[in-house]
């Protein structure tokens, strides 16, 4: 099964909204990072 890896940059107040989107077109995992590329739990 192949993949795709996708990058974005939004605002913070985007983020839910993001992931509510993606969730729905079947993302298999979101994962957040701040600037530093350190994630975001």
């Amino acid at each position: 099964m192949s993949w795709v890896q996708i990058s974005f940059t939004l605002a913070p107040q985007q983020a839910a909204l993001a992931e509510q989107l993606l969730d729905a077109l079947g993302a298999a995992s979101i994962t957040f990072t701040d600037a530093a590329d350190q994630p975001i739990f």
